[in-house]
């Protein structure tokens, strides 16, 4: 047994040391691999910050534009109050006019009635005029 311990001390030594090279070459390409990958990883993070700063970039000018929107709108809101004044003044000057033409427009509409009648029932109007 001393002549086969030998050998098969040698033997095992060898397979062990074929063994740990084999798991040396498989860890090398999971290194390998996974250097890939977080090499892939890295420029997915950079594509990302470049459509993320694009993104800001969107953002602010989006931002000026509401900014210029909001300042257009207060603008025209303005407008439109001082436009709601001045109609509510005119109004007001208006009432008392409107309120006075009714009984005039009254008095024109008989007068042109009359008017009518004198060419249409020449009789009526003269007697309507001694009335």
């Amino acid at each position: 047994m001393g002549k086969l311990a030998k050998p098969l001390v040698i033997l095992a030594g060898v397979l062990g040391g074929a063994m740990m090279m084999g798991i040396m070459y498989d860890m090398m390409l999971s290194m390998r691999a996974m250097r890939g990958a977080m090499l892939e990883m890295n420029q997915s993070i950079l594509t990302m910050r470049g459509d993320m700063t694009a993104m800001s970039g969107d953002m602010s000018g989006m931002r000026q534009d509401i900014r210029h929107m909001d300042g257009s709108i207060s603008e025209m809101y303005g407008l439109m109050a001082e436009d709601l004044d001045t109609l509510a003044k005119s109004v007001s000057w208006m009432a008392p006019s409107v309120a006075t033409m009714g009984p005039i427009m009254s008095r024109m509409g008989g007068d042109m009635s009359r008017g009518v009648n004198s060419f249409t029932n020449p009789a009526e109007y003269m007697f309507n005029m001694v009335r």
